[in-house]
């Protein structure tokens, strides 16, 4: 089975608009993405439009980001986490994808 993969570098997307676009390019949000944090919350609990149906997004640079700015890097963090919750929650639902989160530590 496809796996459809992103990979998310924390330092990069500590700016708020660097971060809404990122997602936006990054998971092909539909055209009535709101371009904002609560339009992309609502996106990262559908991700109906995307074939695969299982979803591996990799953190990048992540002690890098918190060295940075640890309360934007710990958001960050938190979101995907929430992200990863919802879809393990969702059970047995037809539209369910495996939702994997890797964090990888800055070197």
């Amino acid at each position: 089975m496809d796996i459809f993969e992103v990979t998310v570098d924390l330092f990069k997307c500590l700016s708020r608009g660097f971060f809404i676009r990122f997602m936006k390019d990054a998971f092909s949000f539909p055209s009535y993405f709101g371009e904002n944090l609560d339009a992309i919350d609502e996106c990262m609990e559908d991700l109906s439009w995307i074939q695969e149906k299982k979803i591996r997004v990799k953190l990048i640079n992540y002690n890098k980001a918190l060295k940075t700015n640890e309360s934007a890097a710990s958001k960050l963090i938190t979101m995907f986490r929430k992200y990863e919750l919802f879809w393990e929650n969702e059970g047995l639902s037809k539209d369910r994808k495996e939702f994997m989160l890797v964090i990888v530590p800055s070197r």
